[in-house]
């Protein structure tokens, strides 16, 4: 086993060496095996974390103009704090007259 310089010379010798030979090659195959696995999962994930940050601003836009949309409705019971800058021309009268 190995470069060939020093091989078994009895069958039973050889036997020994074969069984040693296939539980070696197994031995260090399983860890390849489960490594090659962990590294193809991170790899699905990050794509998936990808995917997944592309579609929060897009949410966050959606959610934004549907509020934006409730709350300037004029029936809506909303205490948006920025509907005290909204322009009222007709209230203008009412304060000039005031003065």
């Amino acid at each position: 086993i190995g470069y060939g310089d020093k091989v078994p010379q009895t069958w039973m010798g050889k036997i020994v060496a074969s069984c040693f030979a296939v539980f070696a090659i197994s031995f260090f195959a399983l860890p390849a095996g489960i490594l090659g696995s962990g590294f193809a999962l991170k790899v699905q994930q990050k794509q998936r974390q990808k995917h997944f940050n592309r579609q929060i601003p897009a949410a966050a836009t959606l959610i934004q103009c549907l509020w934006r949309c409730h709350a300037s409705d004029p029936h809506s019971k909303s205490e948006a704090t920025w509907r005290i800058h909204v322009h009222d021309p007709s209230n203008e009268e009412t304060v000039f007259a005031r003065m």
